[in-house]
């Protein structure tokens, strides 16, 4: 992806893919909030992706995804919690809006490493 002349240099790659996140997140969070039926748009797009990428290698099927983690509101707890705070960031994200971010950005298919690592770190 990068040479190694890019690799050696100052760029904070991780503050990078951090403010991507958060234009992304706002992005879906936007579109959710503005366009009838995007939400369900997303959901459907992101059970077809989970269900073609997290196969069990045992069973070769996909694995179970529980709806609860694209649905609804994340909250943000303990020390994250006061991290948010202290920066003024929010401490409440939408599920949907987040794993988008996380699956699609990111690649971490995972809502704590989301927010720890990258919502919370600008």
């Amino acid at each position: 992806m990068f040479s190694a002349q890019e690799m050696n240099n100052s760029i904070d790659y991780h503050h990078m893919r951090a403010e991507q996140a958060i234009r992304a997140y706002n992005y879906y969070l936007n579109r959710i909030n503005n366009e009838p039926g995007y939400r369900k748009q997303l959901e459907d797009e992101i059970i077809k992706r989970w269900n073609e990428k997290c196969i069990d290698k045992k069973t070769k099927k996909p694995k179970h995804l529980d709806k609860n983690e694209i649905r609804g509101n994340y909250f943000v707890r303990g020390k994250n919690k006061k991290l948010a705070l202290e920066k003024g960031l929010p401490i409440v994200y939408d599920r949907l809006s987040l794993m988008a971010v996380s699956i699609y950005h990111l690649s971490h298919w995972r809502l704590d490493v989301t927010v720890s690592n990258y919502m919370l770190a600008v």
